[in-house]
């Protein structure tokens, strides 16, 4: 399950189950469920990059009925895994309406955590701590005997890239390894590209952010606003080496024909 499934308005479920007493997971007296973390393993690497930015996650759950939030109905001691990514520091604000209050929920394993929710990616590389911790339907915590949340947690350590050598091995602007737009600024700034070839752009977070050609530049094009997807120009045939084409983000930079961009600005270079 993915986790754009889960986005079914968790504010309104947890009140509905609130109005009618849902305690599901009210364990049996001296009964308590347990969840342990498989993966990633305490100190292994993760690697991501603009193709894989989530987290991998394994975990086991005894002593409790799993079901996404809000399915559980009648069920009796039910409820779900919330996950977290160094607190709620990378919980999910992707729809800046409706904030989860967890980095990822679920009722099944394998499943992901997103570390493009943490608000320094595409920079996240080193240590971080995933916490996974048990839920009942409406969303309140499990707890244990000695009154905490039922969780566990493990330490890892992210890595850009580290997963596939492609990815920073093509040539600049290649489909293997494409000029970035994250946070306010494309990466790199300036992509030594080839006539004829085909620049390929990923965004990755930030946004919403355009690809767009500045007035006079040597090549047209606009990607419109957008943020996520990708996007692609074919640099002219006929440019010589040493050309230059000016680019900019409609939302972030400033273009004026016969002035320097300001802003969010970049160039491509024919070599």
């Amino acid at each position: 399950m993915t986790r754009d499934l889960l986005r079914i308005g968790w504010m309104t479920t947890a009140m509905a189950f609130a109005a009618c007493g849902n305690n599901n997971a009210t364990p049996d007296a001296g009964v308590f469920p347990t969840v342990k973390l498989t993966t990633p393993a305490a100190g292994a690497t993760a690697a991501y990059d603009a193709d894989h930015t989530d987290l991998d996650v394994a975990f086991t759950v005894a002593g409790l009925t799993l079901m996404d939030p809000g399915k559980c109905g009648t069920t009796a001691n039910c409820g779900h895994v919330e996950l977290f990514i160094d607190g709620p520091i990378c919980n999910d604000k992707s729809d800046p309406t409706m904030p989860h209050p967890y980095n990822h929920a679920d009722s099944s394993s394998p499943t992901t955590a997103g570390l493009d929710y943490c608000p320094t990616f595409p920079m996240v590389d080193g240590a971080h701590t995933l916490k996974a911790e048990l839920h009942k339907d409406d969303l309140s915590p499990i707890l244990g005997a000695d009154g905490k949340v039922i969780s566990d947690s493990v330490s890892f350590t992210a890595k850009a890239n580290a997963m596939a050598d492609m990815a920073v091995t093509g040539p600049c602007g290649s489909v293997t390894n494409p000029i970035t737009l994250a946070g306010m600024a494309f990466g790199p700034k300036d992509c030594k590209v080839s006539a004829g070839s085909v620049v390929h752009w990923t965004w990755i977070s930030g946004g919403p952010h355009s690809v767009t050609s500045d007035p006079g530049s040597k090549g047209t094009f606009d990607s419109t606003l957008m943020t996520t997807g990708t996007y692609q120009f074919t640099v002219p045939a006929t440019l010589a080496a040493g050309s230059v084409i000016n680019y900019h983000c409609q939302a972030h930079g400033s273009a004026v024909a016969g002035m320097p961009c300001v802003g969010m600005c970049a160039t491509l270079t024919v070599q």
